[in-house]
């Protein structure tokens, strides 16, 4: 499969390098030209995941058009801010129809839709169909080849069965669902628990006020799913509950490094 990475931070990077190690060709999109040009001549992202390492193999690019013409799967790992303007910029030099995997956990800020809405947005009918990639996953311990489990979200249950084999290895496998709408919204909510989570730790409280928050939480994200037509298997599963275990006390959690600016 040729696969088109839109997006090397942490996670972009790292799941750029879990698709070139399951024997795929990547391409690796980068704003920044520098990342690309160290990935280039190092084979690794000093700036963003300096411990993964790629072959001669992975292509990066700064070229939204190179990326736009590499591949029909495109893989949208971009801030959630900045989603629909880059994907907005690669529709422009799209030779055709595409497939997007977003991998991106989030909600666009002034119009409070998901990645999946917003894709239909941009693309319309160049859009065949959508997935989401979603679960408890730190891009440090999966460049680690440390045994990670999320969820491949997709009305289109060939794309969710082609995912799931793709980037299925012996240390990450990937669960097929069709509740896009669950997957998103638990990726989207478990970062506020986080910041809460954060807070919680920043001044000082206890194991009981973060577990209170915790289930709590879990019972908020559940009834918003609900009321957006998720099931409650999957805001009670890796995309909901496994994801919010991980943000919220996952030393690697970016609630942590807010937590470390305190005073």
């Amino acid at each position: 499969m040729k696969i088109a990475v839109i997006g090397a931070g942490s996670w972009g990077t790292a799941l750029a390098e879990l698709a070139e190690r399951c024997g795929h060709d990547v391409m690796l999109w980068a704003h920044e030209p520098e990342v690309v040009s160290a990935i280039t001549e190092s084979r690794s992202n000093p700036v963003y995941l300096p411990q993964a390492k790629f072959s001669y193999r992975l292509e990066a690019t700064n070229s939204i058009e190179a990326a736009a013409n590499f591949s029909s799967t495109l893989l949208m790992v971009t801030p959630s801010h900045h989603y629909r303007t880059v994907l907005g910029k690669i529709k422009k030099d799209l030779p055709g129809p595409v497939r997007v995997i977003s991998a991106t956990k989030g909600i666009e800020n002034d119009s409070l839709k998901r990645m999946s809405e917003i894709s239909s947005d941009v693309l319309g009918d160049q859009l065949t169909s959508f997935g989401c990639l979603s679960g408890p996953t730190f891009a440090a311990e999966l460049s680690r080849c440390d045994p990670t489990a999320a969820v491949i979200a997709s009305t289109d249950a060939e794309l969710a069965r082609e995912i799931q084999e793709a980037f299925s290895c012996k240390y990450f496998r990937l669960y097929s669902s069709d509740d896009v709408t669950g997957a998103e919204i638990g990726g989207s909510m478990k970062n506020v628990m986080a910041i809460a989570a954060g807070i919680i730790e920043g001044i000082g409280l206890g194991s009981n006020t973060t577990a209170a928050m915790l289930t709590r939480g879990l019972h908020e994200m559940g009834r918003l799913g609900l009321a957006l037509g998720a099931r409650p298997e999957t805001i009670g599963g890796l995309a909901g509950m496994g994801d919010l275990i991980l943000t919220c006390t996952g030393a690697l959690s970016r609630n942590h490094r807010a937590r470390s600016r305190k005073g």
